[in-house]
């Protein structure tokens, strides 16, 4: 993008074009989890307490007969309250002014990019942490080791299908909620692309999917089917865990030795946060949101510096409304 004027004082002020580019720049072939399993919702606070009803709290049938004269049947709602707090979480690169002249580029819309795609990297990797969490998710009701490993050996003989369908029976008798996503890592996408219990006859001939890539719309669609889910999440991101860039060494920030079984809010609106389901990931829209773009100058560098940051809080509702399966 040419003709953005980048700000020359050494007091922070956003970059509205730069932040409004960003909100359709994506990296090829690099896909996130973190808003599919964790949605965003906008508060106006900062902090504050999230109304969450006890699972299965509204499936109570009560009386609801009611005599002439006589007082309605009431039923007193269980509500629980949790804290969340919004924390800015914000990265910065400086553009020295002889390198912007050398190219002879604007780079700003570039160098945001990067700075968001790492803000992008370390949500992912909290969400990851969260949920692909052994200490959180403990005890039969939670969590199962699966019986034969999901794996390439084991294409014959795993069933994918038979420990998805139980993982879900476990989270409707925790909680009355029905599973609408599965979340796994891509190699295991690939070991269920193999897996005779999925790719049957009746995929080879007249499914969409026959023939797909493994990370393709048509068989993840197909995948949800089977399931029985709306959605089948596959992150592909990475990560440089030596943090150098001349001898990188990428691992992926979702483990494949898990897949996680959820109920996702299913929301009246984009902002109800007391919408049951696992979590979300509440924005502080009064202080710059899930993603806003800032410029200053710094004399002593002679730079231009861009900064990406949020004020963001991944709230979760109630482990419940998830069950973990080992698959490795």
């Amino acid at each position: 993008m040419s003709g953005i004027i980048l700000n020359k004082s050494t007091l922070a002020e956003p970059l509205v074009q730069v932040t409004e580019a960003l909100r359709g720049y994506e990296i090829k072939n690099v896909r996130f989890a973190a808003d599919g399993i964790l949605p965003l919702a906008n508060s106006d606070v900062k902090s504050g307490v999230l109304p969450t009803f006890r699972a299965g709290e509204t499936l109570m049938i009560p009386s609801v007969e009611r005599s002439p004269g006589d007082p309605y049947p009431r039923s007193a709602f269980n509500v629980d309250g949790k804290t969340f707090i919004c924390h800015e979480y914000g990265h910065e690169v400086p553009v020295p002014e002889e390198t912007e002249k050398e190219l002879r580029l604007n780079l700003a819309v570039s160098i945001a990019a990067k700075a968001a795609f790492q803000l992008k990297l370390k949500r992912e990797q909290r969400v990851a942490n969260a949920l692909f969490n052994t200490s959180l998710f403990t005890g039969a009701a939670l969590y199962t080791d699966v019986s034969t490993a999901w794996s390439a050996a084991n294409a014959a003989t795993m069933t994918p299908v038979a420990d998805i369908e139980a993982a879900k029976e476990l989270v409707l008798s925790a909680t009355g909620a029905v599973a609408n996503t599965v979340l796994l890592n891509h190699v295991n996408l690939r070991y269920l692309k193999g897996c005779e219990d999925l790719v049957t006859q009746e995929l080879i001939q007249v499914n969409p999917a026959a023939g797909k890539p493994a990370d393709s719309p048509e068989f993840l669609a197909y995948l949800a089917e089977k399931f029985g889910v709306k959605q089948v999440i596959v992150p592909t991101c990475v990560y440089n865990s030596t943090n150098n860039s001349a001898t990188p060494t990428l691992l992926p920030i979702w483990s494949s030795s898990y897949c996680l079984v959820a109920y996702v809010p299913e929301a009246m609106g984009a902002d109800d946060l007391a919408a049951e389901g696992l979590g979300r990931t509440v924005a502080w829209t009064q202080d710059g949101g899930v993603e806003v773009v800032e410029s200053y100058y710094d004399e002593s560098r002679r730079s231009n510096i861009i900064r990406v940051r949020q004020s963001i809080a991944e709230f979760l509702n109630s482990e419940k409304y998830a069950h973990l399966l080992k698959v490795d």
